[in-house]
């Protein structure tokens, strides 16, 4: 999203995420849910395509990872998506 001042210059572009789900380990999820397999490659790929269009800021509106603080896997999970989105 571009946010333009009345002139016409864009004053700040922004990117939104969510539901991105990370598991701890790439390609396996423990949700009923198929599609949460492929949470990394698909996280990766809105990184590299947010770096690409070049924003002010990004935000993550929730469900960063798919295990829940008190769950077995938060940790790594938590440590992946430190990981892949530091280059935000």
């Amino acid at each position: 999203m571009t946010i333009k001042k009345v002139t016409g210059q864009r004053i700040l572009r922004f990117a939104a995420i969510a539901d991105t789900h990370l598991g701890p380990v790439d390609g396996v999820s423990p949700s009923p849910w198929l599609t949460n397999r492929h949470a990394s490659s698909r996280l990766r790929y809105a990184v590299q395509c947010i770096n690409r269009i070049g924003v002010d800021f990004t935000i993550h509106l929730g469900d960063i990872v798919h295990p829940l603080p008190h769950q077995d896997g938060y940790n790594p999970a938590a440590q992946r998506f430190k990981d892949a989105v530091q280059e935000l």
